[in-house]
C-alpha cells in the first residue's frame, strides 16, 4: 500500500473519530399536534388542552395529529405544526449535556418574535421520566439565519442538565424511562414563504404548514347586489328602506381557518385551560384571537340625506343560540352618519363565541321595522332581506322557519330630500399590518403585532369597495320654461305621475303616491317701474301630510284629499289661482315654475292663454336629471 493511501485511510479514520457526540445522537422527531401525555407523579393520563402537573415525572407519550397545519399564505401571524423531539435509548443520548437542537424554519417566525426566545410553557414542553431531576434546557433562542440567498428562521436550544437516558417515552406504552420536548405554538410569516413551510432537524425536512391559496373560503363568499332592479322608494314622503338593495340576504361569511374560532378570545392560562382552544397549548389547528379581533365595515359615497347606521352589536345569538357570535361596536354604540354625505366606519370586536364550528355571520340590510316574517326556503315573503329562493344550497337552512329580523342588520334610511347615489361598501377582517396603507380612512390599523388572526393582502377582504345600495329618490323634477300672467293673460300647468304603467314600462306598478313642491323663479309684472320688476322667488308644497304644507284644492284639480297624485292620476293648476296661495300672495307672475314631485315616472305640460282664454301655446315640461341628483343610465332624467 501506498504511502498516499495509508494517509487517507488515517485521515478518514481520524475525520470520524473527532465528529461531535450530537451528531451521532439518534433523535426521533415527529410532527405532532396533539399528545396524550401519562403523568406517573399523579398516575394519571391528561390530553391536550390540559396539561400534565409541572415538575411531575413523564413515562408515556401518545402522539395523535401527525399531518401538517393548513395556513394561508397571506396570513403573518399562521401557525405551524408542532415538533416532538424524544431520544430513542439508542447511545449517544440526543439530549446530553451541552447538546445544541438546531432547528431551522424556511420562513421568518413572528410569534415568538425574530431575533426572541421561546417561552416555557408557551412554546416549549419539557418532558422526562425523572420530572426535575431530568432533563434541562438553559437558553431557547430565535435568529434570523441566510441560505441559498433565502431568509430563515433558527431556533438554538441548549441543552444543560441531560435528559434520561431509557427506553424512549414516545413508544405508545406507559412506564417507559427517557426524555423528550416538543416545540409548540409557532408562528410563521406565510406571506413570504413559497411552497410548504417546512423545519429541518438533523439533516430531515418536516412539513409543518402547508399553504392555501386564501383565507376567505372562496365557496361561502357571496356577492352583494349591485343595487335594486326597480327604482327604491324614499326621497320626498320617504321612510327606512332596503327594498332589493345592499347585501343580498342571506350573505355567509366564512375564513379558511374558522371564522367563529378566529373570532373568539382566548381564555384562561396556561395553567387553567378554561377554553378547549386556549392558545397556551398547541392541539388546535384554527388560529384562535389572543387579543381584540376586529371587523371593520365603511360604507362610502353615501348620499346626502340617506343615514347608515350600524347597531352597536351583532349577533348570531337568535339562530345558533349558545353557539351564536356575537362582535361589538367599539365606540360602544350605535353609529350612523347622520344623514351627511360622505362615509361612515365602525369596527367590532369580539364579544363572545363558543362555537367551535360556527363560521358563518350573515348580515342583511334593515327594512321596514317588523316582527318577523317566519319563512322557508322557497316562501314568498314582502320582506326583501328574506328571500332565500335560489340561494346556495349551503345555506339553505339558515332562515329556513326562522324570523327574518334574526339576522344583524344595517340600518339604510332615506331622508324626506335625499339626493340620489351609490354607496359602497368595504368589509375586511382583523386588523391591518402595522404601518400598511389603509384600504379605506378608519381601517382598523393595529400596531400590535400579536393580535392573532392576522393576515394582509386580500385575504383580509371580505368585501372591496362593491355597490352596497343604489338610491334613485322618489322624485321627478320637472321644468316649466314659461309662464305668464301679464296683461290679462294666464298659464297652466299639469302633472302626470305614469307610475301605473305596469305592462308598458315596468312589469308592475310602482304605486308610489306623493305631493307635488311647486317653485316660482320671476317677476311680478303689475310691479314694474319701467324695466324693474318685482321679483317673485317662492314655492308651495300641496302635499297635507308634510310639515309645511298649503290646501291647494281651490287652484287645482286631481289631488287627492292629502293633497297627493295617485299613480295614474294627473293634476291640472291654474296659475292665477295659485298665486294668492303663496307666501308672497304676488299680484301677477312671468318666469319659470319647476315641480318636485314625491313620485317617479312625473311628466306634464304647460299652456299659456291669451286674454279671451284661448290656449296660445303649449309646451312639454322637461325632465331635470342633473339637479344635483344622478340621472338614470340611458334618460335624460328620473322620469320614464
Amino acid at each position: 500500500m501506498s504511502k498516499k493511501w495509508i494517509t487517507l485511510l488515517v485521515a478518514a479514520v481520524i475525520g470520524a473519530l473527532l465528529l461531535p457526540s450530537a451528531a451521532m445522537a439518534v433523535c426521533v422527531t415527529t410532527v405532532a399536534n396533539s399528545l396524550t401525555i401519562h403523568d406517573s407523579t399523579a398516575a394519571a393520563s391528561v390530553t391536550d388542552p390540559v396539561p400534565y402537573t409541572a415538575g411531575d415525572k413523564v413515562d408515556g407519550i401518545t402522539v395523535t395529529g401527525t399531518a401538517a397545519l393548513t395556513v394561508n399564505k397571506e396570513g403573518v401571524i399562521e401557525r405551524v405544526a408542532d415538533l416532538l423531539i424524544s431520544d430513542d435509548g439508542v447511545a449517544p443520548n440526543c439530549f446530553a449535556s451541552g447538546n445544541d437542537l438546531i432547528i431551522t424554519y424556511n420562513a421568518i417566525m413572528t410569534l415568538p418574535t425574530t431575533p426572541g426566545n421561546l417561552a416555557v410553557p408557551g412554546n416549549l414542553d419539557i418532558f422526562d421520566s425523572n420530572g426535575i431531576a431530568g432533563l434541562t434546557i438553559t437558553s431557547a433562542t430565535i435568529t434570523s439565519v441566510f441560505a441559498a440567498n433565502t431568509t430563515n428562521s433558527q431556533l438554538d436550544i441548549k441543552v444543560g442538565q441531560a435528559g434520561t437516558v431509557g427506553t424512549g417515552l414516545t413508544t405508545g406504552a406507559n412506564g417507559q424511562t427517557g426524555a423528550a420536548i416538543r416545540i409548540k405554538n409557532i408562528r410563521m410569516n406565510a406571506s413570504a414563504a413559497s411552497g410548504t413551510i417546512a423545519a429541518t432537524f438533523l439533516g430531515n425536512t418536516y412539513n409543518v404548514g402547508t399553504r392555501t391559496a386564501t383565507v376567505i373560503a372562496a365557496n361561502n363568499i357571496y356577492a352583494l347586489a349591485t343595487g335594486p332592479s326597480a327604482i327604491v322608494a324614499g326621497g320626498v314622503g320617504g321612510g327606512v328602506q332596503s327594498s332589493n338593495a345592499g347585501l343580498a340576504a342571506p350573505n355567509s361569511v366564512a375564513t379558511q381557518e374558522g371564522f367563529g374560532n378566529s373570532m373568539r378570545t382566548k381564555g384562561g392560562t396556561c395553567n387553567s385551560s378554561t377554553l378547549a382552544n386556549d392558545t397556551c397549548y398547541s392541539q388546535v389547528a384554527n388560529d384562535i384571537a389572543t387579543s381584540a379581533t376586529s371587523m371593520t365595515f365603511s360604507v362610502t359615497g353615501i348620499p346626502s340625506g340617506v343615514t347608515v347606521t350600524f347597531p352597536s352589536s351583532m349577533s348570531t345569538s337568535a339562530v345558533d343560540g349558545a353557539d351564536g357570535l356575537t362582535i361589538t361596536n367599539r365606540s360602544g354604540s350605535t353609529l350612523t352618519n347622520s344623514g351627511a354625505p360622505g362615509a361612515v366606519t365602525v369596527t367590532y370586536d369580539t364579544a363572545a363565541n363558543t362555537a367551535a364550528l360556527q363560521n358563518t355571520l350573515v348580515v342583511e340590510t334593515a327594512d321596514n321595522p317588523d316582527v318577523g316574517t317566519n319563512i322557508g326556503t322557497t316562501t314568498a315573503t314582502s320582506n326583501p332581506n328574506c328571500k332565500i329562493s335560489g340561494s346556495p344550497a349551503v345555506l339553505g337552512n339558515l332562515n329556513n322557519g326562522s324570523l327574518c329580523d334574526t339576522n344583524p342588520k344595517i340600518g339604510v334610511k332615506v331622508g324626506t330630500t335625499s339626493l340620489s347615489g351609490t354607496a359602497n361598501l368595504w368589509w375586511v377582517f382583523g386588523p391591518a399590518d402595522a404601518g400598511s396603507t389603509p384600504q379605506f380612512t378608519g381601517e382598523d390599523v393595529a400596531a400590535d403585532t400579536t393580535v392573532i388572526p392576522r393576515y394582509t393582502g386580500s385575504a383580509r377582504t371580505i368585501v372591496k369597495n362593491k355597490a352596497f345600495f343604489t338610491i334613485f329618490p322618489t322624485r321627478t323634477t320637472l321644468l316649466f320654461p314659461f309662464v305668464s300672467t301679464r296683461g290679462g293673460w294666464n298659464s297652466g300647468i299639469e302633472v302626470a305621475n305614469t307610475g301605473n304603467d305596469a305592462g308598458v314600462f315596468a312589469t308592475t306598478a310602482s304605486s308610489q303616491l306623493g305631493g307635488v313642491t311647486l317653485f316660482f323663479f320671476g317677476d311680478n309684472p303689475n310691479s314694474c317701474t319701467g324695466s324693474v320688476c318685482t321679483p317673485v322667488v317662492d314655492s308651495v308644497n300641496s302635499d297635507l301630510t308634510a310639515a309645511v304644507h298649503t290646501d291647494l284644492s281651490s287652484a287645482c284639480l286631481g289631488l287627492d284629499g292629502t293633497g297627493r297624485v295617485a299613480a295614474g292620476a294627473t293634476a291640472a293648476c291654474a296659475i292665477d289661482k295659485l298665486l294668492p296661495l303663496l307666501p308672497t300672495k304676488p299680484t301677477g307672475f312671468e318666469g319659470y315654475v319647476i315641480a318636485v314631485t314625491g313620485f317617479n315616472f312625473g311628466h306634464g305640460f304647460s299652456v299659456v292663454f291669451n286674454a279671451s282664454g284661448a290656449p296660445f301655446a303649449a309646451q312639454n315640461a322637461l325632465v331635470l336629471g342633473l339637479n344635483g341628483a344622478t340621472a338614470r343610465v340611458g334618460t335624460e332624467g328620473l322620469g320614464q
